[in-house]
């Protein structure tokens, strides 16, 4: 190695480390920044010893004996304020002056590698008209450090990662030696960049807890997910990396996923403050819903735009059947005047209370996912129900202490509903408004919260036999649901599963029919092959 790459390669270290011990200061993880403070002396002397760093030496040694003053009298702020603003930014600055002896590397790819204002190497990609950076192009070990705590977690002994970039990031995550890190990338290209990074090798061959794989299409990584074992696995998705994904189909599928999984996040600490107040408030579970869905028709009112061609109708409904209405159409159903017998809600938001507002003493039973948000439950009167879902770790145990089974949710209330209506062993299944699609161009049907005119990022079926716009999330949905149809089916489910939507997507393992020939005999208005 050359003696300027040596250079750069100690000055980014050096970098990086303090970077890393200011994050640790500033968010006062004191044994953290002590732990680490020694190395930082270490590496400091390495590279002091460089030529480039002799004109400013002594000058640098002043400002870090302000450090040293103000770290041993334990003034961990001051000492935080003479690092950065001493140490570092000399650092940061002298970087640009050192740049121009450096060159970056660009091939046919479309891809560079470029050096940031710490030393440090990013990778750069042109796609299209756009120049998107998948790290930092000022400090991508800082940013890295932010990323991994965010998606860290404790107690999981292996994290499966969407996107290895150059790497920062995993090597971030992998810091601890007990935890296996599995990366997939869908690029070669980035994996041989990765490969020739000297920031990324030399951490590499320290850690021997991260394993890459080439993943095309991110088939392995939709494996992993799939079967994932919450209790000691979790995934985590690089967002950059997924901007670069060539397949716009599958670039879509991955920042769908990323925006579910960040809301996840997001919304974490409010799952456990909802979780914790419905589970003291609801004694009623899905044992004593079994009891009165199972062997009944069960119609299952969405939220889609075609609701308005027939959600009339179900009054002539038979007597013994029931209505599960998800909350978004809810003072729709009343203002039809149809009274459902249950109202399924499972947002952990705030947002979701509009749905109830008004209606909070009209009567009709509640299902409530035991995460949903706790206004709902605390400012909606009448009977409640509480559902457990499969996936969340609290849940789980609450419900083996009940007894009680436990539900899929995949990603929404309809779907939550459906796998609700499978449980409890229902002998048939009538979806009403499951559009999953922009029916003439709205995603909900009048009256609900939005309706307006969308713009569709993919296309499906319809009933009718023709394509239909839709979404990355509405497509997943119309996955998950047709898969959960086909596993109960596989399984030997009796249950009959007919789509009366009259709009929208074509949903397989759904017999296609008219609400209004369901309820006077029945005539099917369109099957796959007619």
């Amino acid at each position: 190695m050359q003696k300027k790459e040596q250079f750069r390669m100690q000055l980014q270290k050096v970098i990086c480390n303090i970077s890393r011990w200011l994050l640790w200061i500033r968010s006062q993880e004191i044994a953290k920044a002590d732990g680490n403070f020694p190395s930082i002396i270490a590496e400091f002397e390495k590279l002091l010893a460089y030529p480039e760093m002799m004109e400013r030496k002594n000058e640098i040694l002043d400002n870090f004996s302000l450090v040293l003053d103000a770290y041993q009298q334990r003034d961990y702020v001051l000492a935080g304020d003479y690092m950065q603003m001493g140490i570092l930014s000399f650092l940061q600055n002298g970087v640009e002056n050192w740049m121009s002896q450096w060159e970056e590397k660009k091939d046919e790819s479309g891809y560079q590698l470029e050096y940031t204002s710490s030393a440090a190497l990013t990778l750069a990609k042109e796609v299209g008209q756009k120049r998107i950076y998948l790290h930092s192009n000022n400090n991508p070990w800082e940013e890295a450090e932010i990323w991994a705590k965010t998606n860290g977690q404790d107690g999981i002994e292996r994290y499966h990662v969407a996107g290895l970039a150059l790497g920062y990031h995993v090597i971030s995550l992998a810091s601890n030696p007990l935890v296996q890190v599995i990366v997939y990338e869908e690029d070669k290209e980035v994996i041989q960049y990765a490969k020739q990074c000297p920031e990324f090798m030399e951490y590499f061959d320290l850690y021997h807890n991260i394993r890459i794989l080439h993943d095309s299409d991110y088939v392995q990584f939709a494996e992993a997910v799939a079967n994932l074992d919450e209790e000691i696995e979790k995934i985590a998705l690089y967002h950059p990396s997924l901007q670069t994904i060539k397949n716009r189909n599958l670039r879509d599928k991955m920042k769908d996923l990323f925006l579910q999984y960040n809301n996840t996040l997001y919304w974490n600490n409010n799952f456990s403050i909802n979780f914790r107040y419905n589970t003291k408030q609801i004694k009623k579970g899905i044992d004593e819903l079994e009891k009165k869905i199972k062997g009944k028709r069960v119609y299952l009112i969405a939220g889609g735009p075609s609701l308005d061609k027939n959600i009339a109708l179900l009054k002539r409904r038979e007597k013994d059947s029931i209505v599960i209405t998800v909350g978004t159409s809810l003072k729709k159903c009343i203002r039809e005047e149809i009274e459902p017998d249950y109202v399924i809600i499972t947002d952990p938001k705030p947002g979701v209370l509009s749905q109830i507002q008004g209606t909070e003493q009209c009567g009709i039973p509640m299902i409530l996912l035991s995460t949903s948000y706790a206004h709902v439950c605390r400012d909606y009167l009448g009977d409640k129900y509480l559902l457990c879902q499969k996936g969340y770790r609290e849940a789980e145990e609450y419900a083996k202490e009940k007894s009680w089974k436990l539900v899929k949710t995949g990603g929404s209330v309809v779907t939550t509903a459906l796998d609700l209506c499978i449980c409890c062993r229902a002998k048939e299944v009538v979806f009403l408004g499951l559009d999953l699609a922009f029916t003439d161009g709205k995603t909900h049907h009048s009256g609900a919260y939005s309706e307006e005119l969308q713009t569709a990022t993919t296309q499906v079926l319809d009933v009718y036999g023709n394509l239909v716009g839709t979404s990355g999330n509405l497509a997943m949905y119309h996955k998950w649901i047709e898969n959960r149809i086909a596993e109960a089916i596989e399984k030997g489910c009796q249950i009959k599963f007919y789509d009366a939507t009259e709009g929208g997507a074509l949903v397989q393992g759904t017999e296609v029919i008219s609400l209004q020939e369901l309820l006077c005999g029945k005539e099917v208005i369109y099957e796959p092959g007619n």
